[in-house]
């Protein structure tokens, strides 16, 4: 499997100079330069975005997103949480 790596530079960091190296598969780099290209934005910033997003969530959603549930409690857990979602949204 071959792996690509993209360079990612956070807009706010930038002036320090903050870099990741983001191994990528063929295929998960097509997808990216794809996605990327539609909405005329940089892999940085898609990646930017997804990271932000991704840091300010519930940490029970972010083991989900990560895979860390084991899948015979997958949609158990999920619902838990959108239903934890929506009582905390009434409020």
């Amino acid at each position: 499997m071959t792996r690509r790596f993209v360079a990612i530079l956070d807009p706010p960091l930038m002036s320090k100079g903050h870099r990741l190296k983001v191994p990528l598969t063929a295929p998960v780099k097509e997808a990216l330069d794809r996605f990327a290209d539609a909405r005329g934005m940089s892999h940085g910033a898609v990646l930017s975005r997804l990271a932000e997003w991704f840091a300010k969530e519930d940490p029970s959603l972010q083991y989900l997103v990560l895979g860390l549930c084991p899948a015979d409690c997958t949609a158990k857990f999920a619902a838990q949480l959108l239903r934890r979602r929506r009582k905390a949204g009434e409020q």
